[in-house]
């Protein structure tokens, strides 16, 4: 490793071609690791609008159970319009009774 240091013939750059081979494998070997751990949080990853739906629906029952059932307490919690209220429990089929 000194070596590539101290090399005059190397100039002021060293590139990893001027590594001992041991070093460049252990690299190389590292970055493999690196990407196919990237790979695997990614596939465990969901889309983004099926993550914001997954959200909102946990949201509209947790606001009903809050509220009581009560769209006008609803709203007043979450501080969505009425209309928006009744958009999100028509889509994710929440029952307020």
């Amino acid at each position: 490793m000194e070596q590539v240091f101290t090399a005059s013939f190397l100039g002021s750059t060293c590139f990893a071609i001027h590594l001992p081979e041991k070093i460049r494998v252990r690299q190389a070997r590292a970055g493999f690791e690196s990407q196919q751990l990237s790979e695997e949080k990614s596939r465990e990853l969901s889309s983004w609008r099926k993550h914001k739906e997954m959200c909102e629906k946990s949201y509209v029952q947790k606001l009903k159970l809050a509220s009581e059932n009560n769209i006008s307490k609803a709203c007043r919690i979450s501080g969505l319009s009425r209309t928006r209220l009744y958009q999100l429990i028509q889509k994710y089929d929440v029952k307020f009774s």
